[in-house]
Parts: C-alpha cells; sequence; structure tokens
C-alpha cells in the first residue's frame, strides 16, 4: 500500500521517532501505533487516496487519520523522498488541465 519495502519503512519510522519520539497516551490507548501512522501518511501522499479510504483501510476514522496527517506528513515527505531507489517506470503526471 505505501509503495516502500518493510525494511524502508521500518527506516523512515527510526527517523520520525528520533523527531518526534514515540506516542505516548495518558488514558485511552492510542488507535494506530507510531509505524502503522507512518505507512497511512505515506500510503495518503503517494497513493493520493481520501482520509475516508485510508481511515477504513487502517481502522481508524477520519478524524484520526487527519490528525496524523498534521502531525507526519512534514516529517515523511523529506524523508520518503530519500528512501527512493528509483523513479516508477511508466506513469506520468501533469499538473495542468487539458
Amino acid at each position: 500500500m505505501t509503495g516502500l519495502t518493510d525494511g524502508q519503512l521500518a527506516e523512515l519510522t527510526a527517523r520520525v521517532r528520533a523527531i518526534h519520539g514515540d506516542f505516548h497516551s495518558n488514558g485511552r490507548p492510542y488507535a494506530l501505533g507510531l509505524y502503522r501512522s507512518i505507512a497511512m501518511v505515506v500510503a495518503l501522499l503517494r497513493k493520493n487516496i481520501t482520509q475516508d479510504v485510508a481511515g477504513a483501510i487502517f481502522g481508524v476514522s477520519q478524524s484520526t487519520t487527519s490528525r496524523r496527517w498534521d502531525l507526519l506528513r512534514g516529517a515523511d515527505r523529506g524523508n520518503v523522498g530519500r528512501l527512493r531507489t528509483r523513479p516508477e517506470r511508466g506513469r506520468r503526471h501533469r499538473d495542468r488541465a487539458g
């Protein structure tokens, strides 16, 4: 779903943990831990799915998805690019309407 290998996702989690630390709750446990939160945000960034769809896939609400997006997207965005080993072939993106 993320387009990353398990090793790349683990490395990204370690990098983000160094920036944000782990998620700790003083009350009810979080619905998603750091690793799955990062996987969800990477899927949002790379696959362009909606937060509703991502929430359904990862078993959380859209509001939880939105909170994780707000917290992690900057940390993920800078690190995901460094993990890319080669661009995907055969895919072209156009920014302008036709």
